[in-house]
Formats: structure tokens, C-alpha cells, sequence
């Protein structure tokens, strides 16, 4: 039942956000602004667990100096006696700013929908899952490199607040600006 009204309400949320871009693309056009991904490593604050790899793929619209993204995120980590399933996806809110010809760093702040499964090994042989939803407070920026227009490299630093595990992240990210 409880996962039901975490479930009203990030639709709630979804559909609020949208409608006020909605609004907003009535008198402006929304446009596709760029594409990324990347790969890199991430750590919950929690110290006594692990990090590992991260995979984040984005694609991003703008809207006058507004950007409005879409990112998804999986964590891959399996150690001896922890198995982890994690997948989120998040809707942020950002602007970005030229540092030069070359430079751009983009910052960006929204909502998050987490799932995470937990699997503990016991007796050597049995699993015992435990799956778990959050809604989290993604922070992220991007600093990227452009080597023409359209292309660049760059870093992306990420933190996401939740109930769940607190976590931060750092990707190396390409990214295509449309």
C-alpha cells in the first residue's frame, strides 16, 4: 500500500512538472539540447558498503535558458556476500553557463525515482532478496570540453539525497549538443 502512494505521488509530481513546461512551450518552442552518457564510479556515504561501476545515459530539452533532463542511471556492484539491482531515473531542472570557446558547465537539481534490490547470501547457497523504492533529491552538474559544436567530454559529478542510501557519484561523460 505504501508503494502504491509513493507511486500517486511521483505522478503527481511528473505530471505537475510537465504541465508547467507545457505552459511555458506555448509561447516558446522546447527543443532538444543534448544527448549523454557516461561511465564511472560511485560510492554511498555510508562507509561501511562499497561503491562500484555506474552507467548514466541523459538526454536533455531547452527552453529559452531553461534545460529540462531525463536521466537514467544503473549501478552494477556484486560482491562475495552483497548482490545489488539498482535503477533510477530522474527529471532535472538546470541551466548552463559557457566558461570560454571551449567550456561549459551545466548544473542541475530535481526528482528522483529509485529501485533498489538488495541481495544478502545465507548458508552459501540461498539469497534473500529485499527490494526497495525512494524518491531522491538529485544533484548533478556537468563540465564538459567541446572539441566541435556538437561534441564534447567532460565530468559529471553526481549526488543523490534519499531514504534509501545517500550516494555520490563522478561519470566521465561524452555528450552531443543537437
Amino acid at each position: 500500500m505504501l508503494w502504491i502512494s509513493k507511486n500517486l505521488i511521483t505522478s503527481l509530481l511528473l505530471l505537475i512538472t510537465l504541465g508547467t513546461i507545457s505552459l511555458r512551450a506555448q509561447s516558446e518552442p522546447l527543443m532538444f539540447y543534448s544527448a549523454s552518457g557516461g561511465v564511472g564510479y560511485y560510492n554511498p556515504l555510508a562507509k561501511e558498503v562499497p561503491g562500484g561501476l555506474m552507467l548514466d545515459l541523459g538526454i536533455s530539452a531547452i527552453l529559452s535558458d531553461e534545460i529540462f533532463s531525463l536521466n537514467f542511471s544503473k549501478r552494477i556492484s556484486e560482491q562475495i556476500i552483497r548482490e545489488e539491482d539498482y535503477l533510477g531515473l530522474d527529471i532535472t531542472y538546470g541551466r548552463a553557463l559557457e566558461l570560454g570557446q571551449k567550456w561549459l558547465l551545466e548544473g542541475h537539481f530535481g526528482l528522483g525515482y529509485i529501485r533498489q534490490k538488495l541481495g544478502f547470501l545465507a548458508f552459501e547457497t540461498e539469497s534473500v532478496d529485499n527490494v526497495d523504492h525512494a524518491i531522491g533529491l538529485p544533484l548533478r552538474a556537468k563540465f564538459v570540453y567541446r572539441i566541435s559544436n556538437s561534441v564534447g567530454f567532460g565530468a559529471n559529478p553526481y549526488l543523490n539525497f534519499n531514504g534509501l542510501e545517500t550516494f555520490y557519484a563522478i561519470n566521465l561523460i561524452f555528450q552531443y549538443n543537437f
